[in-house]
């Protein structure tokens, strides 16, 4: 599979799976802006013929965007659940791009798998594929990683 094919199919999960589940958020709230333009980080592993992993890093509003959409709250989200949205968002993408690594990689999912919080591959990963989308919300980057 070459690595065009990898991003535009992953680019394609990654957009399917956010309208899904921020159409299930509701009625847009104020809860854009009452949140710290950060950055929340959520990460699954892959293991199989070679490691990896999986990582999304989402802007605090695209975070909490996902958050109300998958534990239908508003208002009342903190920042732990915004965080637990993100890595399980990052295991549904991972579930849903399992086919696409067949005999490559069988994925495993490893919420809250400790990574830096910088930009760039952690320490002996590299990056095969990237996604970045720019929302309305904000920005949503996924990388998938390979053990070098």
């Amino acid at each position: 599979m070459g690595l065009s094919t990898l991003e535009s199919d992953l680019e394609a999960i990654v957009r399917n799976a956010y309208d899904v589940i921020s159409d299930a958020s509701g009625p847009e709230t104020s809860r854009k802006s009452t949140h710290e333009s950060t950055s929340i980080r959520g990460a699954v592993s892959l293991q199989g013929e070679s490691a990896g992993c999986l990582t999304v890093t989402a802007d605090s509003a695209v975070a909490f965007e996902l958050a109300a959409g998958m534990f239908g709250l508003g208002e009342e989200l903190t920042a732990q659940e915004a965080t637990e949205a993100v890595t399980e968002f990052a295991n549904i993408l991972a579930g849903n791009l399992a086919g696409n690594l067949a005999g490559h990689l069988d994925w495993v999912s490893s919420p809250g798998l400790p990574l830096q919080n910088h930009a760039g591959a952690p320490d002996g990963l590299r990056t095969v594929a990237s996604v970045g989308l720019s929302l309305d919300e904000g920005s949503l980057v996924v990388d998938l990683l390979r053990a070098e």
